[in-house]
């Protein structure tokens, strides 16, 4: 419950009251956060109602000496600020580089499972050696960030008499 005395006594400008205690509870709940997440869990970009909530109980907590009730606290905008928001970008796109290659790992791993199928399904069945390498050699190329280049192994060739 609030008192008029208590607020008057707590409260000397009561805009800029308003002002630091939603800055402050906004500071309090944007920690409690990460930006984004890649696994479901809530972040400050996709939890726009739970965070509001949490933003509205934290300022009304604060506020209440005052007798001000909060009817709503919502974000419309979160930036970085100029000199984390390369480091940000920088983290998205590792992010993204490292979701790309699982991505072409799995389907490599997949092309390569349905290979040693086929061919032993044809009746080419092959050696534990030979399988290796060709998992091996597969993956080099499915997976790889370059073109691969055609190679002659010459260990294996038998020389001419």
């Amino acid at each position: 419950m609030w008192s008029t005395t208590k607020a008057a006594l707590d409260v000397l400008h009561l805009p800029n009251f308003v002002k630091v205690n939603a800055h402050a509870s906004l500071k309090r709940v944007a920690s409690l956060y990460p930006y984004e997440t890649n696994d479901g869990t809530p972040s400050l970009k996709t939890e726009a109602a739970l965070l509001g909530r949490a933003l509205s109980r934290a300022l009304q907590h604060k506020l209440d000496c005052a007798g001000i009730r909060v009817v709503s606290f919502e974000l419309s905008d979160l930036a970085y600020a100029a000199e984390v928001a390369p480091m940000m970008l920088v983290r998205q796109q590792a992010q993204a580089l490292l979701d790309a290659r699982g991505v072409i790992v799995a389907g490599s791993v997949g092309i390569v499972d349905s290979c040693l199928r086929q061919l032993t399904k044809k009746g080419h069945p092959l050696t534990d050696r030979d399988e290796a390498r060709l998992v091996s050699n597969l993956m080099t190329v499915l997976a790889g960030e370059t073109r691969p280049l055609p190679t002659l192994s010459l260990s294996e060739c038998t020389p001419r008499a």
